[in-house]
């Protein structure tokens, strides 16, 4: 039985696999995508930290004094900002967004005040009888005050 040498197979560390190229490849769009970049700005999240201080300090402050114009106004405006960054992040990160249980958390609470402000409005109109649920929905709306801990979170 003539038996040969199996030749070693030399893996070369400096080139790397096809699979390897195509991670690498797939990784980068990811990294440079814009959202992503975006979303790690530092600029960017600390005008959201901002956004997050201000909105609970105006839900503070309307508790005790009410002026439905601007409380009406900020509602609006915080919402709006609140939309962009969770779709920048949820853009940005793609399916890894959904591994960090707090992302889930701001994006329910997000998406939660989205039907407050927006959707109810128009049920209400319609179908008068379910206050009781639109009284849920606002208490779930005080959870944003929980998006604070995220600005601690980063100190």
């Amino acid at each position: 039985v003539d038996v040969k040498p199996v030749k070693e197979v030399q893996h070369d560390s400096e080139e790397p696999s096809a699979l390897e190229a195509d991670a690498k490849e797939v990784e980068d769009k990811i990294r440079h995508h814009p959202c992503l970049r975006l979303a790690n700005n530092p600029y960017y999240l600390g005008f959201c930290n901002l956004v997050v201080v201000v909105n609970a300090a105006a839900m503070g402050v309307f508790t005790d004094f009410e002026s439905e114009d601007l409380e009406g106004t900020l509602e609006y405006t915080f919402q709006a900002i609140y939309t962009f960054e969770i779709t920048t992040r949820v853009w940005g990160h793609q399916t890894a967004f959904f591994y960090d249980s707090f992302n889930i958390f701001e994006l329910v609470v997000v998406a939660v005040g989205c039907v407050d402000l927006f959707v109810l409005p128009i049920v209400l109109r319609t179908a008068p009888r379910i206050g009781g649920l639109v009284s849920i929905l606002r208490l779930l709306r005080i959870i944003r005050v929980v998006r604070v801990f995220r600005v601690v979170k980063m100190f």
